[in-house]
C-alpha cells in the first residue's frame, strides 16, 4: 500500500489495480471504504479500457470479434487491469505515477498504461496518459469508480446542461438521451443506477462536505448509490465513454499504434 500525504490530506493506492484505498482532505475522510474484496464496492476502482459494462462479452472492432471475462452474469463488467500489478515509475511524499502494460485476447493491440496521483491539502489529482503500443488500433474508455461519503440530504450539481442516457434491458444505453436537471434535488431518497452526459464540474453536498470534481476529456459520468453505497456514500463515476461502447460506439475514443489519449479528474473540497 502506498501513502501520500501532505498538509494534513492522505491517499492510499495499492498497486494492484492502482486501486485509490482511501482519501482524506484537510484531515476529512472523502471516500466510503469497502466492506468485501470488490475494489468496486468502496473507495474508487480505476477502469480500463472500458468502464460499466460490455454486453454479452463480447464486441467486434474493425471486421474481428473478441470475448472478454464474463464476470457480470452475461456481460463484462469494470475492466481488464483491477486485478494488475502495477509498477512504481516515480514517487515523492505527495504524488506518484504508476505504470502497467496491458495485453489480453480480448483486446487487440497492447496499452502503456501510467496513472499520476497528487495529492494537496484540500484536492487529488488522478491523470491517466494511455498509450497504444502495439501493431493494431485499439478502442478505449477510461474510467474511475469513487464512492463520495455523504450524510443526510445530498445534491448533485452539475455546471453545465446533463443528459440522461436511455437504457436497453436496464444497462445498456440505446443511443437516446433526454436533458435531466438534477441541480438542487435531494436525491437521497432515490435510487440511482444510471448514465449521464455533460460536460463541466460536478458538485456534491451534502451535510457531511461540499466536493466539487473537475473532470478533462471525460464528459460521461454514472451515478450509483445502490447497495454497495451502504447508505452513506454515492458513487460518481467520471467516464471518457458511454456503458458498452464497445458496442454501441457512444463516446468510444481510437487510439491509432504509437498515440496516446490523455485525461484526468479533480476532486476538491471545498467544505
Amino acid at each position: 500500500m502506498l501513502k501520500l500525504t501532505q498538509d494534513n490530506a492522505e491517499a492510499y493506492i495499492e498497486e494492484k489495480g492502482a486501486y485509490i484505498a482511501g482519501l482524506y482532505l484537510a484531515g476529512k475522510k472523502i471516500l466510503k471504504e469497502k466492506q468485501d474484496e470488490k475494489l468496486t464496492h468502496g473507495g474508487a476502482a480505476i477502469m480500463i479500457p472500458f468502464a460499466n459494462r460490455v454486453k454479452n462479452h463480447t464486441y467486434v472492432f474493425e471486421g474481428e470479434r473478441y470475448f472478454l471475462p464474463g464476470n457480470d452474469g452475461q456481460n463484462s463488467i469494470h475492466g481488464l487491469i483491477m486485478d494488475s500489478p502495477f509498477d512504481i515509475t516515480t514517487q515523492e511524499e505527495n504524488y506518484v505515477v504508476l505504470n502497467h502494460r496491458l495485453s489480453h485476447p480480448g483486446f487487440p493491440s497492447e496499452l502503456d498504461i501510467k496513472i499520476r496521483f497528487e495529492i494537496s491539502m484540500k484536492r487529488f489529482t488522478v491523470k491517466f496518459s494511455v498509450k497504444n503500443t502495439g501493431s493494431k488500433r485499439a478502442p478505449i474508455v477510461i474510467g474511475a469508480h469513487p464512492y463520495f461519503m455523504t450524510k443526510g440530504d445530498y445534491q448533485v450539481n452539475c455546471e453545465k446542461p446533463t443528459f440522461k442516457l436511455n437504457y436497453i434491458d436496464k444497462y445498456f444505453p440505446d443511443g437516446m438521451a433526454e436533458f435531466v436537471n438534477l441541480n438542487g434535488i435531494n436525491l437521497s431518497g432515490k435510487i440511482l443506477d444510471n448514465a449521464f452526459y455533460g460536460e463541466g464540474k460536478i458538485r456534491l453536498k451534502s451535510e457531511y462536505s461540499d466536493i466539487e470534481i473537475d473532470r478533462k476529456n471525460m464528459p460521461f459520468f454514472v451515478l450509483y448509490n445502490g447497495k454497495y453505497a451502504e447508505g452513506k456514500s454515492i458513487a460518481i463515476e467520471p467516464m471518457t465513454g458511454a456503458p458498452d461502447a464497445f458496442n454501441n460506439g457512444i463516446g468510444l475514443k481510437i487510439i491509432d499504434p504509437l498515440k496516446s489519449v490523455n485525461t484526468q479528474f479533480k476532486i476538491k473540497l471545498l467544505r
